[in-house]
């Protein structure tokens, strides 16, 4: 053996990485997941969520600062560009979004914290994006050809959870995401919650 892992993940320069077991996030270094990169959250060699990102409305976020909290958890702020309300316009960097995230017993969990600096009451949508490929780290990694099988998409609007099931032969993951606090129901739609 030459010294090198055989099962790997390259993080790139600006990534970050957060790990505890056999649970591995790796993100930009805004703390989200851009799809058609390696990164993503991984458990066991299968990559369970390959895209992950947050929104104002339909507009990106603002990156403030973000980074290492521990080995198993990471840190971001971000702010609001100019946003267009029904109200009107809310000018940048009235906004802030904090999200905690940790590792802890096999679950990615995601503290998201919106603090208005507005001198009003402001009525915006947080969007969460958020996709499954179930990945193995060898198709990450361009060794072999995807074996694609079925992903089945499941939102249970009561219990505020989506579950994303796959199935490939014998080989069966499932991914859920649930959303334990917030001001408004959630809803769900192509991709987005």
């Amino acid at each position: 053996m030459n010294g090198k892992l055989k099962h790997s993940i390259t993080i790139s320069p600006g990534e970050l990485m957060i790990n505890h077991g056999m649970t591995v996030v790796v993100s930009d270094r805004t703390m989200q997941l851009r799809e058609n990169t390696s990164q993503g959250v991984y458990c066991n060699d299968t990559r369970f969520i390959s895209h992950h990102r947050y929104r104002f409305n339909n507009q990106p976020l603002v990156l403030l600062t973000a980074g290492y909290v521990d080995y198993y958890s990471s840190i971001a702020h971000y702010t609001n560009p100019m946003l267009k309300l029904t109200s009107g316009e809310l000018p940048t960097n009235q906004l802030r979004l904090r999200v905690v995230r940790q590792i802890e017993h096999g679950r990615v969990l995601d503290d998201l914290r919106v603090t208005n600096y507005a001198m009003e009451p402001v009525t915006i949508g947080l969007v969460i994006e958020i996709k499954s490929d179930f990945a193995d780290i060898f198709e990450v990694r361009g060794i072999h050809a995807p074996f694609r099988g079925a992903v089945e998409t499941v939102w249970d609007a009561q219990a505020h959870m989506l579950t994303n099931t796959y199935r490939q032969g014998e080989f069966f993951a499932q991914m859920g995401y649930h959303i334990a606090v917030a001001d408004s129901p959630p809803t769900y739609s192509n991709g987005e919650l």
